[in-house]
């Protein structure tokens, strides 16, 4: 058996959270905040005050889209506030209007969000393309393991996330039968050579029975 992070392996299949005393499932990881385990867990996310996971990650995906939209919208309605301001510091009015500096200080601060957020998307479909986690690319990162062993392939992983229907990819939620299909996609998840420790376990438990 093996500790990490807080948790047992054994034969690397079978993990048990140690603060919780249950079983951890693949891809599982213990969220602090809210003490409890989350499925396929990203990070806890500040803005939604929630922990992003398996079931919610296309929902803060397409939050981050329409963010960045809607602030990529507002700099570009600016732009011209943006210019106005620069030509009255130029044509040094006596009695300059306040207008043309809300509006550039708006266009700063609208343009600030839109590359922070843009940002985040590129590395979350990097992320994506791969089946992988922030955790988990940060994980790997550190490992430096060979291929990622739940890669299977961009298309397919990026229909594991946002589903198979067209007309859905843009709503931030999933139906009864897509939340089926997702958790049974992650619970039989396997680490590589897990066949082995398979055998092993249940022959364990058929003893012990």
């Amino acid at each position: 058996m093996l500790c990490r992070r807080g948790s047992v392996v054994v034969n690397n299949l079978i993990r048990i959270v140690l603060l919780l005393q249950a079983w951890k499932p693949p891809r599982t990881h213990h969220d602090s905040m809210s003490g409890t385990c989350v499925l396929k867990m990203d990070h806890y996310c500040i803005w939604v005050i929630n922990c992003v996971g398996l079931l919610n990650y296309k929902a803060f995906l397409l939050f981050l889209v329409y963010t960045f939209l809607a602030t990529f919208l507002a700099t570009a309605a600016l732009v011209n506030g943006f210019i106005i301001y620069f030509k009255e510091l130029q044509e040094e009015d006596p009695q300059p209007s306040a207008k043309p500096a809300v509006l550039f200080l708006a266009f700063v601060i609208d343009a600030a969000f839109a590359l922070a957020i843009v940002g985040f998307l590129i590395m979350h479909c990097r992320m994506i393309a791969r089946n992988m986690t922030t955790i988990e690319m940060y994980e790997k990162r550190r490992s430096a393991t060979g291929p990622w062993q739940f890669d299977r392939g961009a298309k397919q992983n990026f229909l594991e996330v946002f589903g198979k229907s067209r007309a859905r990819w843009f709503v931030p939620a999933y139906t009864k039968e897509e939340v089926r299909e997702l958790l049974s996609n992650i619970l039989r998840s396997r680490p590589p050579d897990s066949d082995d420790a398979e055998l092993t376990v249940s022959r364990g438990f058929s003893n012990n029975v």
